[in-house]
């Protein structure tokens, strides 16, 4: 599948699977207030093609009346990629905010994805500076919110943006065995490198990293 048909194929399943919003190709300007009712754009930022390897990068952005129903578009999104004869290298999910012009939380997504002919068509990625490989990463992130008050008053006086925590959740982990002792490492995927970084939960074949601090990686000669 080419990066432009894997984009069809999420639009089309997203379709089916969220009967109760308005799934479109891409954002064109068309709602300029709150929508009433959740809508998915789907956008193709980036195809390319290699050696028979076809890759692509895929925008979504979800628009919902609620912060809730903007963790359901997301896990529907996750549902709809696995259904889709792809390999999904990442998902980059970002932090809900509400937007005020449209009067409603926006979150912006980014996916990676990937079509081999060939059947092995792993995500490659190092933990702690150990080479791996997994089926696919999902990062989210989180900004904490600080608050602050006096002793015997509700609410607070002052309210602040505090620390941003990433959760990594990798799918298909294939690691050495002395990965998963390792504490404070760092984690670089899809040209992202997490660090101070710290095991959350290994089971089956998923596991969970959580992350301080995120930054794009250089490259020398880049």
């Amino acid at each position: 599948m080419t990066g432009r048909e894997i984009a069809q194929a999420l639009t089309e399943r997203l379709k089916t699977e969220l009967p109760q919003a308005e799934v479109r190709a891409a954002y064109g300007g068309q709602f300029a207030r709150r929508p009433e009712q959740p809508v998915v754009c789907i956008d193709l930022q980036r195809e390319a093609l290699s050696d028979g390897a076809a890759s692509a990068r895929l925008g979504v952005w979800l628009y919902a009346p609620a912060m809730e129903t903007a963790g359901d578009l997301f896990a529907a999104v996750c549902a709809a990629l696995r259904g889709i004869a792809c390999t999904v290298r990442s998902v980059v999910r970002g932090e809900t905010q509400y937007d005020r012009a449209l009067q409603c939380m926006v979150t912006a997504c980014t996916v990676e994805v990937s079509s081999n002919a060939t059947a092995e068509n792993r995500l490659a990625l190092t933990i702690g500076g150990y080479d791996c490989t997994a089926d696919g990463v999902t990062v989210e992130s989180e900004t904490k919110t600080l608050r602050f008050g006096s002793v015997g008053e509700e609410k607070p006086h002052t309210v602040a943006t505090g620390d941003t925590v990433y959760r990594l959740t990798v799918d298909g982990l294939a690691a050495p065995e002395a990965v998963f002792a390792a504490d404070g490492f760092a984690v670089a995927v899809s040209g992202r490198m997490y660090a101070p970084c710290a095991w959350k939960k290994i089971a089956g074949n998923r596991a969970v990293i959580e992350a301080g601090g995120a930054e794009t990686e250089t490259r020398e000669g880049a």
